[in-house]
């Protein structure tokens, strides 16, 4: 009876090894696996200009930084120097999209004097209904301008309040994701709800009174890039903007939730078709999306601030959490200096 218990132990011995070694085998073969997978969606980035779907690897450029940098430690720690150069490689591939954008704001001198207009975009989540604490966040705020995505009937009835507070408002909800509102603490010159190409989503242009100048604000929340369709017209409407906003006089600003990061072939072209700047140069990513994630390391920066050369960027930041899955995004520039 002896022995066969002892013979039983040693098989439940040899079987918890064999479990343990057959784990240890699984999760090093899921993290060679994961290198891979991350150098591969590295280099299929540099083709975004080929393939939509190539472009879309782009956008978590920051993700794969990080996993690298992880990825290096852990194979110098084990010594395997072809893994090692593999993660290295995945680290300067990344590094050379990130570096233009990592922040030396602090070394920066912002000179004082000047109007300054203080803007916050935020996408509120058509379906969140946190009104009281997005009202709050803006009364807290005191922005010059917000602009809203995703705002139905219901939340342009919730959000009355504010009118209170940005004498001038434009409104334009629509269900689910669509709908779109600009309020401002100026005077409108004018404002109106563009249509700029066949299939693309409503903007809102406003030219707003600050000070002497009139600003030219315009607003845009194109379709996901999550499939060949919305890639393609995500694109137009930036072509139609870019073509738009070349025809308005400066000071302007391109201000919305791009769903688009500083990353992707798309935006590079916004950014030289319009010749306008992204205030996040310099200044930091600010991640904005998804806000659920909770450190910025794992968002992606989808929330854009685009403005002409003759403004100054003096402040960048991310905002609370008002329930929505963006942060809002926040932003103060400076006007150009009176003549």
């Amino acid at each position: 009876m002896k022995a066969a218990a002892q013979k039983i132990r040693h098989a439940l011995f040899a079987e918890m090894a064999s479990l343990r070694l057959a784990t240890a085998n699984l999760i090093r073969a899921g993290f060679w696996s994961g290198l891979v997978s991350i150098l591969v969606c590295s280099l299929l980035g540099y083709l975004g200009s080929v393939y939509w779907l190539f472009d879309l690897a782009n956008h978590f450029r920051l993700q794969y930084w990080w996993s690298a940098l992880l990825g290096l430690v852990v194979t110098a720690i084990l010594r395997k120097w072809i893994w090692v150069a593999a993660a290295l490689a995945c680290l300067i591939l990344n590094s050379i999209y990130i570096s233009p954008w990592i922040s030396v704001a602090g070394t920066s001198v912002v000179k004082v004097g000047g109007q300054r207009i203080k803007l916050v975009q935020s996408n509120v989540l058509y379906n969140n209904a946190r009104y009281d604490e997005v009202i709050a966040a803006l009364k807290d705020e005191a922005p010059d301008i917000a602009v809203l995505q995703e705002v139905t009937s219901t939340w342009a009835q919730q959000l009355e309040p504010l009118k209170a507070f940005f004498p001038a408002h434009h409104i334009e909800p629509q269900a689910y994701g669509t709908g779109i509102a600009l309020y401002s603490r100026h005077k409108f010159i004018k404002a109106e709800t563009l249509d700029l190409c066949a299939g693309c989503r409503r903007t809102i242009l406003a030219q707003i009174q600050i000070g002497t100048t009139p600003v030219n604000v315009l607003t845009i929340h194109p379709p996901t890039p999550t499939s060949a369709s919305g890639a393609a017209d995500r694109n137009r409407q930036f072509e139609a903007v870019a073509a738009y906003l070349n025809r308005l006089p400066a000071p302007k600003i391109l201000i919305g939730d791009f769903n688009d990061t500083v990353w992707s072939t798309s935006h590079a072209r916004l950014l030289q078709q319009s010749q306008l700047i992204n205030v996040r140069k310099g200044w930091g990513l600010w991640s904005s999306w998804p806000s659920w994630l909770r450190l910025a390391p794992f968002m992606i920066p989808i929330d854009h601030c685009l403005i002409s050369p003759d403004l100054t960027v003096v402040s960048v930041r991310t905002g609370k959490n008002i329930g929505s899955d963006h942060l809002p995004f926040i932003v103060e520039v400076k006007m150009p200096q009176q003549k």
